[in-house]
């Protein structure tokens, strides 16, 4: 929670209001796609809590990026007219930031994934440890960024702070040698995409029966 809602904590006495109102209207869209990033990894915790397998979890995360990016790309396109229309043409301007937040969701899904697994292999601590990194991160960008770019600063410090978060959670992965690798977790194959059809398959036959 701190480390998607510190930087707009620190915007307005940095820069401006305007420019807090900005951000706002960019995480709020950036998290259209992060509410399906929560919810897988909140599936596969408690899932692999009743039997751990990290391999299982590396699969679901190279899967689960494939539907990220291209919700990802869905939303930041949808954005360039959206953002107008629903909210004015002067947060036009919240393009930029939304879309980086966008890319740093992207790029964290496979550490997200990762940490859902440290916690069920019984180590959230060092998700824990991630995180804290990841926030003292965040907010020195905040600090250095944001007085010159404003939203996009805090953005940018976002994207820096994911991408900390997600990439200590793969070397904690790899370290206590669980049978998967930061690779297992981010080079997708070709199979993903198959079982990524074969599973959307299956769900539109299941609602036809119904």
């Amino acid at each position: 929670v701190l480390l998607s809602r510190v930087d707009q904590l620190m915007i307005a006495p940095l820069s401006n209001p305007s420019e807090l109102g900005i951000y706002v209207v960019a995480v709020a869209i950036a998290e259209l796609v992060l509410v399906f990033n929560n919810a897988v990894r909140d599936v596969y915790f408690a899932e692999e809590s009743r039997s751990p397998d990290m391999g299982r979890v590396a699969r679901a995360a190279r899967i689960s990026t494939i539907v990220t990016f291209v919700l990802a790309v869905t939303v930041g396109i949808v954005s360039i007219w959206g953002i107008p229309l629903l909210f004015g043409g002067e947060f036009s301007s919240a393009l930029l930031p939304t879309w980086i937040l966008l890319a740093a969701i992207v790029l964290g899904n496979p550490g997200s994934l990762a940490g859902a697994g440290l916690s069920a292999y019984g180590r959230p601590h060092l998700r824990s440890w991630s995180l804290l990194v990841a926030l003292v991160a965040n907010v020195v960008i905040v600090l250095l960024l944001v007085p010159s770019l404003g939203a996009i600063g805090a953005a940018l410090a976002t994207a820096v702070g994911n991408a900390i978060a997600a990439g200590m959670n793969l070397v904690w992965v790899r370290r206590i040698g669980v049978g998967a690798t930061a690779k297992d977790f981010c080079a997708i194959r070709r199979e993903d995409a198959a079982t990524l059809v074969q599973l959307m398959t299956a769900r539109f036959r299941r609602r036809g029966d119904a």
